[in-house]
């Protein structure tokens, strides 16, 4: 019997919703549940799930794949609450885990052939969040083709950084953090590079 409080379905958040968009002091929230809150945990399980879900998805068009990955580092989470760190971001550490433990569940799966090649060779997708769709008003449908394209123009790892500097608005040295990134002035770099990238694009 899992631990876990209900799974969501897809469709329980909007796309690209915001944690700071909540009345909630998170750093509290995360402190309460490493203490031992049942409740906390309940509200840090609904508050990340579909961001979670959101970010694993870009990874993997398998849904399956996802849902086990975020139920399992929940699981995992609550059974060793007492062992987590105390962190400055609670999503920054949580996509971290997610990011870490789905990448090496698609490392097995390639070795055992046991996911279908095209869900776990996806690039990093980037889809408008609620906020850019509703900025994207300003702009003809032309533009957005031709934004949409300089971004797909980028490699998998330059989206990943603008998905984390952009839409989930993490900081420099968050996003060096979770993708492993010796400095905050390489993610600095990249994130300038794939800018960059997009406005020469733009340009042609």
């Amino acid at each position: 019997m899992s631990l876990l409080p209900k799974s969501h379905n897809d469709h329980h958040s909007p796309k690209g919703t915001r944690i700071d968009d909540e009345p909630i002091d998170h750093l509290r929230l995360w402190e309460e549940f490493r203490k031992g809150s049942e409740a906390a945990f309940i509200e840090v399980y609904n508050q990340y799930f579909q961001i979670l879900y959101d970010y694993s998805f870009r990874l993997t068009s398998n849904k399956p794949l996802c849902k086990d990955c975020i139920q399992d580092l929940f699981y995992k989470l609550r059974k060793n609450r007492s062992a987590l760190p105390s962190v400055q971001s609670p999503k920054a550490f949580l996509i971290k885990s997610i990011r870490n433990q789905l990448l090496n569940e698609i490392k097995k799966s390639k070795r055992s052939d046991s996911l279908s090649e095209a869900s776990i060779n996806q690039p990093f997708l980037v889809t408008p969040s609620h906020e850019t769709v509703i900025i994207a008003r300003q702009f003809s449908q032309s533009q957005l083709r031709r934004i949409s394209w300089a971004i797909a123009k980028l490699t998998a790892r330059q989206r990943e950084a603008i998905h984390f500097f952009f839409y989930e608005e993490l900081g420099y040295s968050e996003i060096a953090d979770i993708m492993g990134m010796t400095s905050t002035r390489a993610a600095r770099n990249l994130i300038y590079r794939s800018l960059k990238a997009i406005r020469l694009t733009l340009d042609k």
